[in-house]
């Protein structure tokens, strides 16, 4: 597979998830039962990721390999993808929490929040890596030599840090309805995955022959 391909097949069902998220999102009126449609929104989230995701594998497959395998495959990654989002929207739960986030007054919001970010933000490692402790040294930028491991460094920081600078229009006097805890953290780290796919297709190329080349040197 060119690069090219492997790149277009990586931020593809990312991609397709974003787009309807954010178009279901924008035909509501979000801050009216703000947590029921953001739970909404995660379940249309992990639906077309997974379809996405199961067209890229039966692209990628040979044609000797069985439709049946390709499905359960495709099965037990959405499954892990949702553990591995359970257990990060904990975490981001928490970190929230600390940064300011509602605790006891909308902890609801904060946690659906978590959970939609988390969703979002794992997915690229949920789809491409074995949830094993060598490979979480991705997320600081182990192994950039490799298209996968970019898209995961990417994609995770792209949708957190969005949801983290999106926190700053909450506290302005707009008086504006989206203004709402959790609606700029649900925008901002979908405007932030969007961005870091830019940045991928941008970068990538650069960095993995930075990384080879300083590999070879080493040796």
């Amino acid at each position: 597979m060119t690069d090219t391909k492997e790149k277009l097949s990586l931020i593809f069902p990312g991609l397709v998830s974003v787009i309807l998220s954010i178009f279901f999102a924008s035909q509501q009126e979000l801050y009216n039962n703000t947590n029921f449609l953001l739970l909404e929104i995660s379940v249309i989230s992990v639906i077309s990721h997974s379809v996405a995701n199961y067209f890229v594998l039966l692209q990628q497959k040979t044609k000797n390999s069985k439709t049946k395998n390709i499905f359960l495959e495709t099965i037990q990654n959405a499954l892990k993808h949702f553990y591995i989002s359970i257990a990060t929207s904990f975490f981001l739960f928490v970190v929230a929490v600390l940064l300011g986030a509602p605790l006891f007054s909308d902890y609801n919001s904060t946690f659906i929040w978590a959970f939609n970010t988390a969703l979002l933000s794992t997915s690229a490692f949920s789809w491409t890596f074995t949830f094993e402790y060598e490979n979480l040294n991705i997320a600081m930028g182990d192994r950039m030599d490799t298209l996968k491991a970019q898209w995961v460094f990417f994609s995770l920081w792209g949708s957190l840090l969005g949801s983290w600078l999106s926190a700053f229009v909450i506290p302005l006097d707009w008086d504006r309805p989206w203004q709402k805890w959790p609606i700029p953290g649900f925008l901002g780290a979908h405007f932030g995955y969007l961005i870091s796919i830019v940045l991928f297709l941008i970068l990538s190329g650069t960095i993995k022959e930075y990384h080879k080349q300083k590999g070879s040197k080493i040796n």
